[in-house]
């Protein structure tokens, strides 16, 4: 078990970093035009101006955050006894997926396969003999 969830963690930790540098890089080319509008569009937002750029900044941050906690609890979880990290394991493993199939749709293969790949990693773990060391 405990090599599987390492193994998601470092895969979650490859896929942050490269979040990273996709979320604080300048856009170029074809990308410009888009993200000129996006920070000239403003809007109040519950009594705070925001622009749509903000948000999507914003949001890539709170993935980096997300993939960070991820990383942290998937090696700390390897440490743990394996009948109490199925549950949350499981869960991570359920939320990875998630993550693969929404990086499919809606972004590229790169964010997909990392998310996948930790997935599988974490229900194998999951799956693993119940009378194997943790």
């Amino acid at each position: 078990m405990k090599i599987w969830l390492r193994a998601a963690s470092v895969l979650t930790a490859v896929f942050t970093l490269g979040h990273s540098f996709g979320t604080f890089r300048e856009p170029e080319g074809a990308q410009v035009p888009v993200a000129t509008m996006m920070r000239a569009v403003s809007f109040d937002l519950l009594g705070f101006p925001r622009t749509y750029w903000g948000m999507f900044v914003g949001y890539g941050e709170l993935m980096i955050v997300t993939g960070v906690l991820l990383v942290v609890l998937l090696w700390l979880l390897s440490g743990m006894a394996a009948d109490q990290v199925r549950p949350l394991a499981l869960a991570i493993a359920i939320a990875q997926a998630a993550f693969a199939v929404i990086a499919w749709r809606d972004f590229f293969w790169a964010p997909a396969a990392l998310n996948g790949l930790s997935a599988v990693c974490a229900v194998i773990a999951v799956t693993a003999r119940r009378g194997s060391a943790p």
